[in-house]
């Protein structure tokens, strides 16, 4: 019984210590993250070329599936039949 209280104690007093001595590295960890991101983000603001030809790329790979789709058949619009045997 002791000895549980003694070990959480102890783990209550060192965790503060640990985090301080955890959190700077963890910190860069995220600046550097956040770094590549934005620098990602800004690189692909700097370069619209790019994003055109992403663009025109899908462009044509959605033209290629509607020609697919054109060879399947007409639309046939079906109407409905009104039967005058319903009460009203």
């Amino acid at each position: 019984m002791l000895n549980t209280l003694f070990i959480i104690l102890l783990i209550l007093i060192l965790l503060p210590y640990l985090f301080r001595w955890l959190a700077p590295f963890f910190m860069t960890f995220l600046f550097r993250r956040l770094q590549k991101n934005l620098e990602k983000t800004m690189n692909q603001a700097q370069n619209p070329t790019d994003l055109n030809q992403d663009f025109y790329n899908t462009t044509q790979q959605n033209s290629k599936s509607t020609s697919a789709q054109q060879e399947l058949g007409d639309y046939v619009d079906f109407e409905e039949i009104k039967d005058e045997n319903q009460k009203k």
